[in-house]
């Protein structure tokens, strides 16, 4: 735990009678409380505790460096690099030492707490919990759809029930309160803010029943200039200290470091079930003692009543996190799913309970993810884990023919387009040519030739984009079977890392080996 020394003079207030702190001091560089020692050296990394009480006049260093200054005796210096707290007179030198290092304890206390939930639960809600302790006020977690997905606010203040409204596990914010806020140009701004930042609202929110003008600290967390959601600390209890600063943007970095997290409310085991969720969907996973292991994690029985998704994200939200929101929600949504991104999609694997019904369910997970993903594939039932990996397919082949045959709609069921997949992929008079993907037609006329590329190519997908017995089986050098697929990367239109795409080709190359032993 680093701490600053605007934290360390909001804890230090009852002692503390002036300052002479500027930006230098928001920064968290200290890494603990030593005295100071006669005629040592200062480093920037420790709050060093000076008496200043005796006979020889202390001259403050024109050096970066943070000190606790004890006593009167003392001459300043003529820069302000040096940041410096002064204690009152009354306080000796053993009771300001004795109180520094009680301050930075309950700071690295704090900070513990915050990260050993992030080790355990990833309960939002808790982590407000433990950040609202030291700050004061209470706290509030907001998506970029600016829906409440962490808070410990309600229903403690239930004036706030004005502006939001509940929906399944979330808060969303009413359209009519986020309007009046988005059109104060003070509210604006704190989109672009990247660090810890007081909102004043520049009129009052009166226009919403219930609603006095309140004063906010906002952290935003994303990358660059990109908005993935914030933390909201409404001044309820006490205007925000300097210090308060620093500790939001702690409490925001352990945020982030929870989104990113598989899940936010399952332990660390739960990857488990990931990791063989992954399996299942490309067909690697097997009948075993790992099978039952991975499934007794996410209280799955092996066999029942399954459905598979694949969620295409909406425009702007595939080159950003947005997916860790997009996961949590539909885990929190539907008890028991499980979520993650695979390739350039979500893909989802949920058990139906008894009575429950796809359509039913996919229609709910339609109105939550709205503006989230563009379009939903959905698989056949099926009952029976160790199917995922036809049943993902069907959801991809149902997404990808939907964008392409019916885009106007979000949601496209396999079994609408099975008949039209199989005419288009199916067998028939005309020459399997005629049924092949553009890319293998294309490679073609490599065929014979040095570069074989439609040999290599069909080798590294048989061999399950195995680069090692692709190159052992063609004979070749490991780099130069790289170079090669660099090139055909060059040649052909598909994505070799999109499992869709892989599907496409190797049923093009079958239908090919087939015609040609027809023929």
């Amino acid at each position: 735990m680093r701490v600053s020394m605007w934290m360390m003079y909001d804890a230090l207030a009852a002692i503390v009678g002036g300052h002479r702190l500027n930006d230098l001091s928001g920064k968290r560089c200290l890494g603990g409380v030593l005295p100071h020692i006669a005629e040592e050296a200062f480093t920037d990394d420790r709050l060093y505790v000076v008496d200043a009480t005796g006979g020889d006049v202390f001259r403050i260093p024109d050096e970066r460096c943070y000190l606790l200054i004890v006593g009167e005796g003392y001459e300043p210096s003529e820069t302000h690099l040096c940041q410096c707290l002064y204690v009152n007179s009354s306080v000796g030198v053993m009771r300001a030492v004795a109180a520094a290092e009680r301050a930075y304890q309950r700071y690295g206390e704090w900070y513990d707490r915050l990260n050993a939930e992030l080790l355990g639960n990833h309960d939002l809600n808790r982590l407000c919990e433990i950040g609202a302790e030291m700050l004061d006020n209470p706290i509030m977690i907001y998506d970029r759809d600016y829906a409440v997905i962490g808070n410990n606010l309600f229903p403690a203040y239930p004036e706030y029930f004005n502006m939001l409204d509940r929906q399944s596990s979330y808060y969303i914010t009413k359209p009519d309160a986020l309007a009046v806020l988005k059109s104060m140009p003070s509210f604006r701004e704190t989109f672009e803010t990247h660090g810890a930042e007081m909102f004043k609202a520049t009129q009052p929110l009166r226009t919403i029943p219930g609603i006095s003008t309140i004063d906010s600290l906002y952290v935003n967390f994303g990358y660059g200039h990109v908005y993935e959601g914030r933390i909201v600390i409404p001044q309820r209890n006490h205007a925000a200290r300097q210090g308060d600063y620093q500790l939001a943007e702690i409490l925001c970095d352990v945020v982030r470091i929870a989104l990113k997290q598989p899940s936010m409310r399952s332990n660390e085991l739960g990857q488990v079930f990931r990791t063989y969720l992954v399996s299942l969907i490309e067909g690697h996973a097997a009948d075993d003692r790992q099978l039952a292991d991975s499934l007794k994690l996410w209280e799955w029985p092996r066999r029942g009543r399954f459905l598979c998704l694949c969620m295409g994200l909406a425009e702007g939200n595939s080159e950003t996190s947005a997916d860790l929101f997009i996961c949590t929600k539909v885990e929190l949504e539907v008890p028991g799913s499980c979520a993650i991104r695979y390739g350039g999609d979500i893909v989802c694997a949920m058990r139906l309970g008894d009575g429950e019904t796809a359509e039913e369910t996919v229609t709910d997970l339609d109105a939550l993810l709205e503006g989230f993903v563009s379009h939903i594939g959905v698989s056949s039932d099926f009952g029976d884990v160790l199917e995922m990996h036809d049943y993902y397919r069907e959801a991809a082949i149902a997404l990808r023919m939907g964008v392409r045959d019916a885009p106007e709609s979000r949601v496209h069921r396999f079994a609408d387009f099975a008949l039209r997949h199989y005419h288009e992929h199916g067998t028939s008079e005309l020459s399997a040519i005629h049924f092949c993907d553009s890319d293998v037609r294309r490679l073609m006329a490599y065929r014979g030739e040095r570069k074989d590329y439609y040999h290599i190519l069909r080798t590294y997908l048989e061999q399950g984009l195995n680069q090692t017995r692709t190159a052992e089986v063609l004979y070749i050098h490991r780099a130069t079977l790289f170079n090669y697929l660099n090139e055909i990367r060059d040649i052909i239109d598909a994505d070799l890392d999109d499992a869709d795409d892989r599907l496409r080709l190797l049923l093009s190359f079958e239908i090919m080996r087939m015609g040609e032993k027809e023929g």
